[in-house]
Protein backbone atom coordinates (compact mmCIF):
# COMPACT_ATOMS: atom_id res chain seq x y z
CA UNK A 1 0.00 0.00 0.00
CA UNK A 2 1.39 3.39 -1.03
CA UNK A 3 1.82 5.77 1.92
CA UNK A 4 1.73 9.49 1.21
CA UNK A 5 3.13 12.31 3.32
CA UNK A 6 3.01 16.10 3.39
CA UNK A 7 1.25 17.86 0.56
CA UNK A 8 0.39 14.66 -1.32
CA UNK A 9 -1.31 13.22 1.77
CA UNK A 10 -3.29 16.43 2.17
CA UNK A 11 -4.23 16.41 -1.52
CA UNK A 12 -5.34 12.80 -1.22
CA UNK A 13 -7.75 13.70 1.58
CA UNK A 14 -9.34 16.41 -0.59
CA UNK A 15 -9.87 14.11 -3.57
CA UNK A 16 -12.81 12.28 -2.05
CA UNK A 17 -13.97 9.39 -4.25
CA UNK A 18 -15.46 8.77 -7.67
CA UNK A 19 -15.04 6.86 -10.89
CA UNK A 20 -11.84 8.42 -12.25
CA UNK A 21 -8.98 10.44 -10.81
CA UNK A 22 -6.99 12.48 -13.33
CA UNK A 23 -3.47 13.43 -12.22
CA UNK A 24 -1.93 16.13 -14.41
CA UNK A 25 1.86 16.28 -14.19
CA UNK A 26 1.88 12.92 -12.46
CA UNK A 27 5.57 12.67 -11.56
CA UNK A 28 5.88 9.16 -10.01
CA UNK A 29 2.13 8.63 -9.87
CA UNK A 30 2.01 8.12 -6.12
CA UNK A 31 -1.19 10.13 -5.56
CA UNK A 32 -3.48 8.27 -8.00
CA UNK A 33 -1.84 4.97 -7.11
CA UNK A 34 -2.67 5.44 -3.44
CA UNK A 35 -6.25 6.45 -4.29
CA UNK A 36 -6.78 3.31 -6.38
CA UNK A 37 -5.17 1.04 -3.79
CA UNK A 38 -7.56 2.41 -1.17
CA UNK A 39 -10.55 1.76 -3.39
CA UNK A 40 -11.62 5.39 -3.66
CA UNK A 41 -11.57 5.44 -7.48
CA UNK A 42 -12.12 2.79 -10.13
CA UNK A 43 -9.54 4.06 -12.61
CA UNK A 44 -6.83 6.67 -13.01
CA UNK A 45 -5.58 8.80 -15.88
CA UNK A 46 -2.00 10.01 -15.48
CA UNK A 47 -0.59 12.68 -17.76
CA UNK A 48 2.80 14.31 -18.12
CA UNK A 49 4.49 16.38 -20.77
CA UNK A 50 7.69 14.35 -20.32
CA UNK A 51 8.18 10.64 -21.00
CA UNK A 52 10.48 9.85 -18.04
CA UNK A 53 8.07 10.64 -15.17
CA UNK A 54 5.29 8.89 -17.06
CA UNK A 55 7.40 5.73 -17.38
CA UNK A 56 8.30 5.97 -13.68
CA UNK A 57 4.60 6.13 -12.83
CA UNK A 58 3.87 3.19 -15.13
CA UNK A 59 6.50 1.06 -13.35
CA UNK A 60 5.03 1.92 -9.96
CA UNK A 61 1.56 0.90 -11.14
CA UNK A 62 2.92 -2.33 -12.61
CA UNK A 63 4.67 -3.19 -9.34
CA UNK A 64 1.42 -2.71 -7.44
CA UNK A 65 -0.69 -4.71 -9.94
CA UNK A 66 -2.76 -1.58 -10.71
CA UNK A 67 -1.58 -0.99 -14.27
CA UNK A 68 -4.76 -2.42 -15.76
CA UNK A 69 -6.79 0.30 -14.07
CA UNK A 70 -4.66 3.21 -15.29
CA UNK A 71 -4.25 5.11 -18.53
CA UNK A 72 -1.00 6.94 -19.22
CA UNK A 73 -1.12 9.99 -21.49
CA UNK A 74 1.97 11.73 -22.85
CA UNK A 75 0.83 15.29 -23.45
CA UNK A 76 0.41 18.82 -22.17
CA UNK A 77 -2.11 19.32 -19.39
CA UNK A 78 -5.57 17.91 -20.03
CA UNK A 79 -5.02 17.51 -23.78
CA UNK A 80 -5.86 13.96 -24.86
CA UNK A 81 -7.46 13.09 -21.53
CA UNK A 82 -10.54 10.86 -21.63
CA UNK A 83 -12.70 11.85 -18.66
CA UNK A 84 -15.40 9.31 -17.78
CA UNK A 85 -18.12 9.15 -15.17
CA UNK A 86 -17.65 11.13 -11.97
CA UNK A 87 -14.08 12.40 -12.02
CA UNK A 88 -11.66 14.47 -9.96
CA UNK A 89 -8.75 16.42 -11.44
CA UNK A 90 -5.51 16.94 -9.51
CA UNK A 91 -2.88 19.43 -10.64
CA UNK A 92 -0.11 19.59 -8.06
CA UNK A 93 3.43 20.93 -7.96
CA UNK A 94 3.22 23.66 -10.62
CA UNK A 95 3.09 27.44 -10.56
CA UNK A 96 -0.27 29.16 -10.26
CA UNK A 97 -0.03 30.64 -13.75
CA UNK A 98 0.76 27.27 -15.33
CA UNK A 99 -2.14 25.60 -13.51
CA UNK A 100 -4.40 28.38 -14.77
CA UNK A 101 -3.26 27.78 -18.35
CA UNK A 102 -3.84 24.04 -18.04
CA UNK A 103 -7.39 24.59 -16.78
CA UNK A 104 -8.12 27.15 -19.49
CA UNK A 105 -6.84 24.97 -22.31
CA UNK A 106 -8.80 21.99 -20.96
CA UNK A 107 -11.75 24.10 -19.84
CA UNK A 108 -14.57 21.74 -20.86
CA UNK A 109 -12.94 18.87 -19.00
CA UNK A 110 -12.08 21.04 -16.01
CA UNK A 111 -15.56 22.43 -15.55
CA UNK A 112 -17.09 18.95 -15.67
CA UNK A 113 -15.01 17.69 -12.76
CA UNK A 114 -16.64 16.76 -9.47
CA UNK A 115 -13.71 18.47 -7.79
CA UNK A 116 -10.43 20.18 -8.65
CA UNK A 117 -7.50 19.67 -6.28
CA UNK A 118 -4.86 22.27 -7.09
CA UNK A 119 -1.50 22.80 -5.40
CA UNK A 120 0.32 25.90 -6.68
CA UNK A 121 4.03 26.02 -5.91
CA UNK A 122 4.08 29.78 -6.60
CA UNK A 123 1.77 32.65 -7.57
CA UNK A 124 -1.37 31.38 -5.77
CA UNK A 125 -2.84 34.85 -6.36
CA UNK A 126 -2.76 34.25 -10.14
CA UNK A 127 -4.66 31.00 -9.69
CA UNK A 128 -7.24 32.59 -7.40
CA UNK A 129 -7.87 35.33 -9.99
CA UNK A 130 -8.21 32.84 -12.82
CA UNK A 131 -10.63 30.61 -10.93
CA UNK A 132 -12.87 33.54 -9.98
CA UNK A 133 -12.87 35.05 -13.49
CA UNK A 134 -13.57 31.69 -15.11
CA UNK A 135 -16.55 30.64 -13.02
CA UNK A 136 -14.86 28.36 -10.50
CA UNK A 137 -15.40 28.57 -6.76
CA UNK A 138 -12.69 27.81 -4.21
CA UNK A 139 -14.43 25.71 -1.56
CA UNK A 140 -11.46 25.77 0.77
CA UNK A 141 -7.71 26.05 1.10
CA UNK A 142 -5.37 23.88 3.14
CA UNK A 143 -1.92 24.90 4.36
CA UNK A 144 0.47 22.01 4.92
CA UNK A 145 4.17 21.84 5.72
CA UNK A 146 6.66 19.51 4.07
CA UNK A 147 10.41 19.56 4.64
CA UNK A 148 10.31 23.01 6.26
CA UNK A 149 8.28 24.46 3.40
CA UNK A 150 4.65 25.52 3.49
CA UNK A 151 2.28 24.69 0.65
CA UNK A 152 -1.30 25.68 -0.17
CA UNK A 153 -3.81 23.27 -1.68
CA UNK A 154 -7.07 24.53 -3.21
CA UNK A 155 -10.30 22.58 -3.48
CA UNK A 156 -12.46 24.07 -6.24
CA UNK A 157 -15.53 23.36 -8.38
CA UNK A 158 -17.14 24.99 -11.38
CA UNK A 159 -20.15 27.08 -10.35
CA UNK A 160 -20.59 29.21 -13.48
CA UNK A 161 -20.43 32.57 -11.68
CA UNK A 162 -17.64 34.68 -13.15
CA UNK A 163 -16.43 37.46 -10.88
CA UNK A 164 -13.52 39.76 -10.15
CA UNK A 165 -11.83 39.60 -6.77
CA UNK A 166 -9.90 42.31 -4.96
CA UNK A 167 -6.13 42.42 -4.85
CA UNK A 168 -6.27 41.55 -1.15
CA UNK A 169 -8.47 38.52 -1.75
CA UNK A 170 -6.23 37.40 -4.61
CA UNK A 171 -3.18 37.61 -2.35
CA UNK A 172 -4.71 36.21 0.85
CA UNK A 173 -7.73 34.25 -0.30
CA UNK A 174 -11.31 34.65 0.84
CA UNK A 175 -11.22 31.89 3.46
CA UNK A 176 -8.71 31.22 6.20
CA UNK A 177 -6.80 28.06 5.32
CA UNK A 178 -7.37 24.80 7.12
CA UNK A 179 -4.42 22.92 8.56
CA UNK A 180 -1.40 25.00 9.54
CA UNK A 181 -3.10 28.38 9.29
CA UNK A 182 -1.01 30.05 12.00
CA UNK A 183 2.20 29.17 10.15
CA UNK A 184 0.63 30.34 6.89
CA UNK A 185 -0.30 33.76 8.26
CA UNK A 186 3.13 34.14 9.87
CA UNK A 187 4.86 33.34 6.59
CA UNK A 188 2.80 35.97 4.79
CA UNK A 189 3.39 38.52 7.52
CA UNK A 190 7.15 37.94 7.47
CA UNK A 191 7.30 38.13 3.67
CA UNK A 192 5.40 41.40 3.36
CA UNK A 193 7.29 42.93 6.28
CA UNK A 194 10.57 42.24 4.47
CA UNK A 195 9.16 43.78 1.26
CA UNK A 196 7.90 46.84 3.14
CA UNK A 197 11.20 47.41 4.93
CA UNK A 198 13.16 47.05 1.70
CA UNK A 199 10.97 49.52 -0.16
CA UNK A 200 11.05 51.97 2.75
CA UNK A 201 14.85 51.81 2.85
CA UNK A 202 14.91 52.61 -0.86
CA UNK A 203 12.62 55.59 -0.33
CA UNK A 204 9.59 54.03 -2.04
CA UNK A 205 5.94 54.23 -1.03
CA UNK A 206 4.93 51.34 1.26
CA UNK A 207 1.22 52.06 1.62
CA UNK A 208 0.21 48.97 -0.40
CA UNK A 209 2.31 46.71 1.81
CA UNK A 210 0.93 48.34 4.97
CA UNK A 211 -2.62 47.61 3.80
CA UNK A 212 -1.73 43.96 3.22
CA UNK A 213 0.05 43.67 6.58
CA UNK A 214 -2.90 45.25 8.39
CA UNK A 215 -5.26 42.78 6.71
CA UNK A 216 -3.05 39.84 7.65
CA UNK A 217 -3.01 41.04 11.25
CA UNK A 218 -6.79 41.47 11.19
CA UNK A 219 -7.33 37.97 9.87
CA UNK A 220 -4.86 36.53 12.36
CA UNK A 221 -6.62 38.14 15.31
CA UNK A 222 -10.00 37.05 13.93
CA UNK A 223 -8.82 33.49 13.76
Amino acid sequence: MTELHGRLAAAEMLCGSGDTVIDVGCDHGYLPLSLLEKGRFLRAVLTDVNENPLESARRNFTDSAMEGRAEFVLGDGLCGVRAEGEYVICVCGMGGELISRILEEGFETAKGAKRLVLQPMSRPEALRRYLARSGFEILGETAVSEEDKLYLIFEAVFCGEKREISEIDALLGTKAPEGEREAYFKRLLDAYTVIKNGKRSAGHDVSAEEIIIDEIMRRTSRE
